[in-house]
């Protein structure tokens, strides 16, 4: 398996796996399939300030994950946003593990301190996910959504990955 940054020809292939969330899952709560050009239009603004990464075997994506703009006031520029996405038919091979921990080094190299996941509140794997990997949970808002005929709240999961380095002199 290799990871890297996304390239062109991988777009078609994180949409479908995408696609296939927003048709199926409550997990995302885009209720419209995207299109390829609106699909592209989005990883290429991403891949712009942030990293874009794939997880790929035989040169096909297995899954990818990015960091994106948490909030776009400029004090917010050592907080993103995460997302994780693996092709369902890999689920249970762990890859969100390989991509969570590249992503992790890579948001370093952006400066970038704190990770934050906003998580629907059906998705019980993905809140064990993060819980599993230190996320801590900041906060829940119930009943914000309401996707095919379910109501949604959302958890806001953060983990910090700058730690201090402190060192104490005693006399």
């Amino acid at each position: 398996m290799e990871i890297e940054f996304i390239k062109e020809e991988d777009i078609v292939q994180c949409l479908n796996i995408y696609n296939y969330y927003i048709g199926n899952t409550c997990f995302t709560l885009e209720e419209e399939k995207l299109s390829i050009e609106e699909f592209a239009k989005r990883v290429n603004r991403i891949k712009e300030k942030y990293p874009y990464i794939v997880i790929k075997e035989n040169n096909k994506v297995l899954g990818y994950a990015y960091l994106d703009v948490f909030n776009s006031r400029s004090a917010y520029k050592i907080t993103a946003d995460l997302s994780i996405y693996i092709d369902h038919n890999c689920i249970h091979q762990h890859l969100e593990n390989i991509l969570l921990n590249e992503i992790e080094k890579e948001a370093k190299k952006y400066n970038i301190k704190n990770i934050v996941s906003i998580i629907t509140s059906n998705n019980i794997d993905s809140i064990s996910f993060h819980e599993k990997h230190g996320f801590v949970l900041e906060g829940h808002l119930n009943d914000v959504a309401n996707k095919f005929n379910k109501s949604l709240g959302i958890y806001y999961f953060r983990k910090s990955i700058w730690y201090r380095l402190v060192i104490y002199i005693f006399m």
